[in-house]
């Protein structure tokens, strides 16, 4: 079911400078439940990165826009629930464009998807991805696409994530095949 995609090095580069630059804003802030430093990997900009991979990885695949956005703490509130991780244009059956955001979840877990209030409210389409670095026979890091669900089918679906209500999480056999484009099938 799995898609996978290799990175291209000016795509790593580039999720390395959104990455860094998202740890960084995000350096300091404790208004969320994901932000508590003791729940951080200790390596939190590797995670970052880790993010924007994926994220990259999951535009290409599906063919959207990855608008790689960072931005400074204080313009956080202008864009949280602005913008999706990637937007996407196609055509429906009868022609008529559709547009439609992904979000893209990076697998930390082998058993929680995450999905945010935001992703419920604009019908998002949740794509699960985990990143997975170089070996003998990759020189640049993959990313393997394991599924996507519409957030509106599964939000009544999911658990609260903790305290965090605008946050649940649900178990990734409600997960479809993902939809990516042919070339990647």
């Amino acid at each position: 079911m799995s898609i996978w995609i290799t990175l291209e090095s000016w795509e790593d580069i580039h999720a390395h400078h959104v990455g860094i630059s998202v740890h960084y804003a995000n350096a300091g802030k404790a208004d969320r439940t994901s932000y508590d430093k003791s729940k951080l990997q200790p390596d939190n900009d590797r995670a970052s990165i880790d993010a924007a991979r994926a994220e990259v990885a999951v535009a290409r695949a599906y063919g959207g826009y990855w608008h790689a956005g960072h931005w400074a703490p204080t313009e956080h509130y202008k864009h949280r629930d602005k913008h999706a991780d990637i937007t996407l244009r196609r055509l429906n059956k009868d022609g008529e464009p559709v547009s439609f955001g992904i979000e893209v979840k990076r697998r930390r877990t082998g058993t929680r998807v995450p999905i945010d209030e935001k992703d419920y409210t604009n019908d998002h389409l949740i794509v699960w991805a985990q990143v997975h670095g170089c070996d003998a026979e990759n020189n640049y890091p993959r990313v393997e696409i394991i599924g996507e669900a519409r957030a509106i089918n599964v939000w009544d679906l999911a658990t609260p994530w903790g305290n965090d209500l605008k946050r649940r999480w649900f178990q990734p056999d409600l997960l479809q095949k993902p939809s990516v484009l042919a070339e990647y099938q």
